[in-house]
């Protein structure tokens, strides 16, 4: 435990003679006890702006902060130093966020859509800000792992496309191309737009093999769709 440490450090001043702690140690000592209790009950070291950074009444993310002053005592640093072993705020709360986001794959099986909320926490776009230059290693560390997993758009194409493949199997025609639904997706514009350039080649190849030699739609068989 950090706090046994800075004991250590505590009973080394107290063991000159006479010694006689001043009020500015005890004031040390107090404030480093209040950021442990903080570490401890949060799992990392807190912000030095913000709500976050108050604990208790205290700003324990200015007092974490003193370990890097120049000014501070020997003994403020020594005690301070054990935490950095911590992850910071802003790590902790990506860290988080990221585990929202496997929360997410893990229950539907791809990758979220822009905007998309878990927990409260826009998950569509922590993982659209992979890529961004600003990015932290941990950061792209943390996600790269989710580079291979179905992106929504792919996943919806998958759906879209058993969709019709299902139409097709239970009416044994093509869909209707001017529109018609079929589980809740426009199956007939999937047809009308598989030249589109906006379709990959991908997806293209997809649908054109579920629809090779299937017969046309036809007004005779609009009495069965």
């Amino acid at each position: 435990m950090v706090w046994d440490q800075v004991q250590d450090i505590i009973d080394a001043e107290m063991a000159f003679s006479d010694f006689k702690p001043s009020k500015l140690f005890q004031k040390a000592v107090d404030n480093v006890l209040l950021l442990d209790e903080y570490v401890t009950r949060y799992s990392h070291t807190p912000p030095q702006r913000g709500e976050y950074s108050v604990y208790k009444g205290k700003n324990v993310g200015r007092v974490f902060g003193n370990r890097k002053r120049e000014s501070a005592a020997l003994h403020t640093k020594a005690m301070l130093k054990g935490y950095e072993k911590y992850p910071n705020f802003d790590d902790f709360q990506f860290m988080y966020n990221v585990a929202c986001l496997e929360d997410y794959i893990k229950e539907y099986g791809h990758l979220p859509r822009k905007r998309e909320l878990r927990k409260n926490i826009d998950i569509g776009n922590l993982w659209s800000s992979r890529n961004d230059e600003n990015s932290s290693a941990l950061k792209q560390d943390l996600l790269s792992s989710y580079e291979d997993v179905v992106s929504y758009k792919e996943f919806c194409n998958i759906y879209n496309a058993a969709c019709l493949e299902d139409y097709i199997m239970t009416y044994g025609h093509l869909p209707n191309a001017l529109g018609g639904e079929h589980k809740d997706v426009d199956i007939g514009v999937l047809v009308r737009n598989m030249e589109s350039a906006e379709i990959s080649e991908g997806y293209r190849k997809l649908l054109s093999d579920i629809i090779k030699d299937v017969p046309m739609y036809s007004e005779r068989e609009r009495g069965t769709q």
